[in-house]
Order: structure tokens, then sequence, then C-alpha cells
């Protein structure tokens, strides 16, 4: 299950991730695309029309069946944690409810293994990539987000 979906189009009742310069704008040559202020790490959010408790019946189910949450029947019902916050990384929640954190197709558990890697100049560029993605939210707790969720915090 996935909230975002990389896709191209916008104005879509689903939230979306947008590359503008390899999708929407990559018809422009690099001054166009310079001129409208769009680089290569340029990625744009689009929110769809989604409705929070659609996101969240398609959330608790997936917590559910791996004994994240338990569902609490009768009055005052609904879903607890079953372990402390603080043994919730954000990382391992995001891999079950997002899918793999990975950037490029290549890098996918049980990916082909891609003809060019012995010389794609780029391939140790997004090892990293996703290798720092995961190491950020998997040093991030649910605790944490609970004590900060109204407040600035720093994450670093």
């Amino acid at each position: 299950m996935q909230i975002f979906s990389l896709l191209a189009n916008v104005a879509d009742v689903k939230s979306l991730v947008i590359h503008p310069a390899t999708t929407t704008h990559s018809q422009l040559s690099p001054e166009e695309l310079e001129e409208q202020e769009i680089k290569s790490n340029t990625i744009r959010l689009s929110i769809g029309t989604e409705n929070i408790i659609d996101i969240i019946e398609r959330i608790m189910p997936v917590l559910s069946k791996n004994h994240y949450v338990e569902g609490v029947q009768g009055k005052g019902g609904g879903y607890r944690l079953v372990k402390e916050p603080k043994d919730y990384r954000i990382g391992d929640i995001l891999r079950l409810t997002e899918g793999q954190l990975v950037p490029v197709a290549c890098l996918e558990c049980n990916a082909e293994t891609c003809k060019r890697a012995n010389i794609c100049k780029t391939l140790p560029m997004w090892k990293e990539f996703h290798h720092m993605v995961n190491n950020y939210f998997d040093n991030i707790t649910l605790s944490d987000l609970m004590k900060y969720g109204d407040k600035s915090k720093d994450f670093q």
C-alpha cells in the first residue's frame, strides 16, 4: 500500500511525487529548466483530495496485520499500540505502509541485476542516498514524533 505514487500527472485524487525534470517538464531545454528554477533535484509533491479516513483505513490494517497495533472492540474502541512508542522506528512503519524506500528500481529487493550496473556512474550515488534515507527514518521513533509533534524538532 502506498500513499504517494511516482507519476507524471497532477490534479488527481491521489497524492503524487513528481520529478518535473524527467516528467512534466522533460521537453524543456536545460536553459528553460533553469529559467523556471527546475533543478535535477527538484521534487514536486501533489497532495490529492484523499480523505484522511480513507488513508487511515488503508494504513491501520497493514499495521494490525504486522502486530504494530491491535483492534479494541466496544465503547472507546479503535486501535492501540502493541509496544511502547519508543519501540517503533518510523523507517519500519514507512516500509510497511509505503513499500521499499528505494530511489531507483535497480535497488529494490529481488530486482534483476541491471546489465549496466558495472558501468553505471550513478549507482554508487543512489546506493548512498538509499542508505541515508533509511538511516534517517530508522533513527526517528514514534515517541520522538509524539514528543515533538507540535514543536519544531531537528531530527539530524
